[in-house]
């Protein structure tokens, strides 16, 4: 077995490849009587959840700010940006798709205009943050 196009390595059982990342497993088998199959590979990816650092802040508007933490690059993730209570006439719900390679930080800005209290609710990949805020005209405070 080879994994990632290093070194062969003999194995008898069970083994582990846990990190994020595309993967190449080269395998073949060798029977008793010394038969060895032709080689095979297989490829796959592993991506854990991703590390996300996310901040939403007021003033005019809402800028929500997406910090990719992860080893693995974000590609094309729905994105949403959800106001409930007080009355918002525009900029209640958006939505996006979101590419963000891992170190960078991207921020996405909305207008909103209404009044009251509302909870300002964020979400992308498996990530979702919450914050309590309040809108005058077009001026958000958190």
């Amino acid at each position: 077995m080879k994994k990632n196009n290093g070194l062969w390595d003999t194995y008898t059982g069970p083994f582990v490849v846990s990190t994020d990342g595309h993967h190449l497993l080269h395998f073949y088998s060798t029977d008793n009587a010394g038969n060895t199959e032709q080689e095979k590979t297989r490829a796959f990816t592993i991506q854990h959840p991703p590390d996300l650092n996310v901040s939403i802040i007021g003033g005019f508007g809402i800028r929500v700010t997406i910090t990719n933490l992860g080893s693995l690059d974000l590609r094309n993730e729905s994105w949403n940006l959800t106001l409930t209570g007080g009355i918002i006439f525009f900029g209640k719900h958006k939505s996006g798709i979101a590419t963000i390679n891992a170190g960078d930080a991207i921020v996405l800005k909305t207008l909103v205009f209404g009044v009251g209290k509302t909870t300002i609710t964020f979400s992308i990949a498996s990530s979702e943050t919450t914050v309590q805020g309040s809108v005058f005209l077009f001026f958000v405070r958190i």
